[in-house]
């Protein structure tokens, strides 16, 4: 059977067939669908190698729409949306922020997910690069609206053909070609799935700018960008940490940098920004040998921000805490490393910067202030 996107849903209210899927044929389980994406060995033909399966041949039947939600859990894949995993990472890292997941997705009977995004109704096409980001291809015209659509798409994901269900590094592991979830939630690859669509492929959905993912998850207007270069280190670690600190989404953008990977960093992506440290630097030096000395960074960091407000930061190392959304396991190797790595065994991705070196090699911060409205 046959359904416009608007008709599937009053049919999965009203029918009582059995053994029966939806497949959506407007948008299709072909290339045409993955677009022109290149693989990691630079093939650009390979996506008619890719396979499509419903979701209980990738997950099994113990899948769900978002029994799990937290930051971390959705892993950038072989496509440049860290615009849009940045976000979704950023959005789980915050009960308060955790309904703009939720209040998205539904889940119809037949195999149907219904995203209800706010999208913009004119943007412009553009083939050259934007700001930091390399491939943007859709740029908000100055003038716009926005209005809520509902996107609806089936349960049939991209996978490599030789698709199994592994586990690696502990974690549960899908070989989902884009977007890899950590655990048997699928919410993540919903999202991703109704962006690909509404642009019309999942290479289409790539390149895109984060308030284009933010305002599509939140509805909310307000966004404030900054360059970093624009402000002293002590200024640029009390904007973050106050943002931070209210749950409001922050997000921030690497420089073009050479030897990206030597330092642990990839050029021109997107981060997710999950607060701030302080600590002293004489108590650094002292613990930074022990095995448990993530905890004291904790605890002396907390005990700054109670009670020392107002010492002078020169005695102070002003960390700020990020996470890379992608699945390559790259973490910032440069001065201050240390900090959180031994307890986060688990959560490779998580690292800390100095404001120092977190100015010279990001370029843009971009807060969505859902939450502190000013």
């Amino acid at each position: 059977m046959y359904f416009k996107s608007e008709q599937i849903v009053k049919f999965c209210s009203s029918s009582t067939l059995k053994n029966f899927n939806w497949i959506d044929q407007e948008f299709s389980h072909n290339s045409s669908s993955i677009g022109n994406v290149v693989n990691s060995l630079g093939n650009s033909k390979y996506s008619k190698q890719l396979k499509w399966k419903k979701v209980n041949e990738i997950f099994g039947n113990t899948f769900n729409l978002y029994n799990e939600i937290y930051s971390g859990y959705a892993l950038q894949g072989n496509l440049g949306n860290c615009y849009l995993v940045a976000t979704l990472n950023s959005l789980a890292h915050s009960k308060t922020n955790i309904k703009h997941i939720t209040d998205t997705i539904k889940q119809y009977k037949y195999g149907c997910f219904e995203v209800d995004l706010f999208l913009p109704l004119y943007f412009k096409k553009q083939s050259f690069t934007y700001g930091l980001f390399k491939y943007v291809k859709y740029t908000l015209l100055s003038k716009f609206t926005f209005q809520n659509k509902k996107i609806y798409v089936d349960d049939y994901f991209p996978v490599n053909n030789n698709n199994t269900v592994t586990n690696k590094n502990d974690n549960n592991y899908f070989d989902l070609e884009f977007c890899n979830p950590k655990g048997y939630s699928v919410w993540p690859i919903v999202i991703e799935k109704a962006f690909a669509k509404h642009f019309g492929s999942y290479w289409n959905s790539s390149g895109n700018n984060a308030y284009y993912a933010l305002i599509a998850l939140t509805s909310n207007l307000d966004m404030k960008i900054y360059k970093t270069r624009n402000f002293d280190n002590d200024d640029l670690f009390n904007i973050i940490k106050y943002y931070s600190d209210h749950n409001d989404i922050v997000l921030t953008s690497t420089n073009e940098i050479k030897n990206d990977f030597q330092l642990g960093l990839l050029s021109s992506h997107l981060y997710s920004v999950e607060g701030t440290i302080k600590i002293k630097y004489e108590d650094y030096q002292e613990y930074k040998e022990f095995k448990d000395y993530t905890n004291k960074v904790k605890e002396v960091s907390e005990d700054y921000n109670e009670n020392n407000d107002n010492d002078h930061n020169e005695n102070y190392i002003q960390l700020i805490k990020l996470r890379n959304n992608n699945n390559k396991n790259l973490i910032w190797n440069g001065k201050y490393y240390d900090c959180l790595k031994r307890n986060f065994n688990k959560e490779l991705n998580v690292f800390c910067i100095s404001v120092e070196d977190y100015k010279k090699y990001f370029y843009s911060i971009i807060i969505n202030t859902d939450n502190t409205n000013i």
